[in-house]
């Protein structure tokens, strides 16, 4: 009898743990070799890199290919490397690939689960992302220009006149920053993070925003099992975090349609959106290298269109909110590292800040700030070199067929419920696409070398219909920081700047492992 159970649980047990990684060897596809339980995170689990660090290995593996497997643990995952097929994918595959696979239970995470970014492709998302696209068109940016402007200027004054050099860890002041803007243009809440460290709304935000490896792993096993997250509530979200939002967006929201209040920001752009008043600005004055492509999204035969609610209103604020803090703070800090560690770069960057406000008479206006090239170059060699998200992913819907191209491959027919990586981080930094890639030169995005610029390589904001819907908006607040800062201050290193940085491998994104620690000096013309 005994040996009859050892039989079936070594049966059992490598069925369960060793016979989903023949995944790739049984189909012919190149794969990388895994081990078992961890399958290709091994590096990652013990420590010895960080998630980005880690998605650059598994991208440089197979140099000659344009695609393979790896095991995200024991899930065959698929990466695809070259840009023809990310854009067969993500932009003329999105039948096939309609969303990302890491989408969230509304059981577990309802303000989560009903936001554009992690709600499942069909139907209502793209009644939610037609209905919210005109809320982010550049002419609705003009509209809540002064109020981003009103949190730089802001930030710039906390640091005036406190001596020769205010030395300051960047992302933590970012990140203060970012929340005032969030604040103030989604929920038309005023504050000073900078003076008041500990306030409610920015402890609060912190906590919703924060991605520790520990959240990581909730929202892994989200995707990964949903019958476990919902028996064990591994909510991504703290729940007292979620109730106090729900609760803020919800008082808010009934004093502007109840009480007649009234405040021109994102939230008032949503709401109308959500009641068919606003306009898509399809002609708007969008130009600029950083401008991401439209794409039409699939028709979708139905007799009952469904209903944008109060709560998905709500989602997509805190969504927003919460992307708001990491992604665009990550790039600001980034920014200021490479001009401070360059800088020529800066004093050029700063010429033609000067002139600008020179031309505005002292006043920046949108339109000025806009027509910026030297400040976009290197706002755009800053989301090249740092992107914010080192990777996205799609899932397929349905089955579909690589066709063979090159003399080592051949047809390879996939099924319904593959997972596909799109390597952000590592094709920004690859040397076939961008030459030299450790090198920060904003002259890679100058209007006469776009051309230079392989399709479908640069990646910062994703790709195709799923792409960043919020981007317009993070793009005016970094090009606002960064030109209010300059314009009164040189960037420095110090004493405590680690040069070159080296990443954390302690986050799953992009960050110091020491933090960045910069200096501000005020400039001659800092009245400027």
């Amino acid at each position: 009898m005994l040996i009859y159970v050892l039989i079936i649980s070594v049966a059992l047990l490598y069925y369960l743990l060793c016979k989903p990684l023949k995944y790739w060897e049984n189909r012919n596809v190149p794969h990388i070799k895994p081990r078992p339980l961890v399958g290709n995170f091994g590096p990652l689990i013990a420590g010895q890199c960080s998630f980005t660090e880690m998605t650059q290995r598994i991208y440089n593996s197979h140099p000659n290919h344009r695609y393979f497997g790896f095991y995200q643990f024991l899930l065959p995952t698929l990466i695809a490397r070259d840009p023809e097929l990310i854009r067969k994918i993500c932009v003329k595959g999105h039948d096939v690939f309609p969303q990302r696979r890491s989408v969230l239970l509304e059981k577990v995470d309802p303000l989560l689960a009903r936001s554009l970014a992690f709600m499942k492709g069909g139907e209502k998302w793209n009644t939610l992302r037609t209905t919210l696209s005109p809320t982010f068109t550049g002419n609705k940016m003009r509209i809540i220009f002064d109020l981003i402007q009103d949190c730089a200027d802001q930030f710039v004054e906390h640091f005036r006149n406190k001596g020769e050099l205010v030395e300051l860890e960047m992302k933590d002041h970012f990140t203060r920053y970012a929340h005032d803007v969030i604040a103030s243009t989604t929920f038309g809440v005023v504050s000073n993070s900078l003076r008041d460290r500990d306030n409610e709304f920015y402890t609060m935000g912190l906590r919703a925003s924060a991605l520790s490896p520990f959240r990581g792993l909730k929202l892994f096993i989200q995707s990964f099992s949903p019958m476990m997250s919902q028996i064990l509530s591994l909510s991504v979200v703290p729940k007292v975090v979620e109730d106090y939002f729900v609760s803020f967006l919800r008082r808010i929201m009934a004093e502007r349609k109840d009480g007649g209040k009234f405040r021109l920001d994102m939230l008032h752009l949503l709401m109308e959106a959500k009641s068919g008043i606003l306009k898509d600005d399809a002609n708007d004055a969008d130009t600029g290298f950083l401008a991401v492509q439209k794409f039409a999204l699939p028709k979708i035969q139905t007799t009952n269109k469904p209903r944008i609610t109060d709560e998905d209103i709500a989602s997509q604020a805190f969504i927003f909110f919460m992307a708001g803090y990491d992604t665009t703070s990550t790039v600001m800090s980034f920014a200021t590292y490479e001009l401070a560690v360059n800088v020529h770069i800066q004093q050029k960057l700063q010429r033609e800040i000067d002139a600008t406000l020179e031309s505005c008479n002292g006043k920046l206006t949108y339109e000025a700030l806009m027509e910026m090239a030297y400040l976009e170059q290197i706002v755009c060699e800053t989301l090249r070199k740092w992107p914010p998200v080192p990777l996205t992913d799609r899932c397929a819907e349905k089955p579909f067929t690589i066709e063979a191209q090159l003399d080592q491959e051949e047809t390879v027919h996939f099924e319904k419920g593959t997972i596909c990586w799109i390597p952000i981080f590592p094709i920004h930094r690859d040397p076939k696409y961008y030459p030299n890639p450790e090198v920060f030169d904003p002259e890679r995005f100058h209007k006469d070398n776009l051309k230079n610029i392989t399709p479908n390589t640069f990646l910062p904001f994703g790709v195709g219909v799923r792409n960043c819907i919020g981007f317009r908006f993070a793009l005016l607040e970094i090009k606002l920081i960064l030109f209010k800062i300059l314009s009164s201050f040189d960037v420095v290193v110090t004493d405590k700047t680690q040069i070159p940085l080296v990443m954390s491998k302690m986050r799953v994104f992009l960050a110091g492992q020491n933090g960045v620690w910069l200096g501000l000096k005020p400039r001659n013309n800092g009245d400027l």
